[in-house]
């Protein structure tokens, strides 16, 4: 099983890098189920929660697991999802990211 995870883990994390660039901070887990990533300030965060949702993308914000309300951290759960899912939606919230930059940061 820690085959899958790690295989899964790289998807995820190769996903992330190339679509969402340096608009998403995170540390590539080790093998997991899920992963944190902080979203850049340039962002405008409550706008690309909208379009996350209307697109059907599921995360949760770290304020569901932690008492720190770190408004944007972010948990990706991929560990149940096959590879062309993680790679696709990654590959959309990468450009709800980019589409949700604030004007005055481009």
């Amino acid at each position: 099983m820690r085959e899958v995870y790690r295989h899964k883990s790289e998807v995820a994390t190769r996903a992330l890098r190339e679509s969402c660039g340096n608009l998403i901070r995170f540390t590539p887990p080790r093998g997991s189920f899920f992963l944190w990533a902080a979203v850049n300030e340039r962002v405008d965060w409550p706008r690309a929660q909208r379009e996350i949702r209307e697109a059907g993308i599921m995360l949760r914000p770290a304020s569901r697991f932690a008492t720190q309300d770190e408004r944007s951290l972010i948990r990706l759960a991929y560990g149940h999802c096959d590879d062309r899912t993680i790679t696709e939606g990654l590959g959309l919230l990468g450009q709800i990211l980019h589409r949700c930059l604030r004007k005055d940061a481009t």
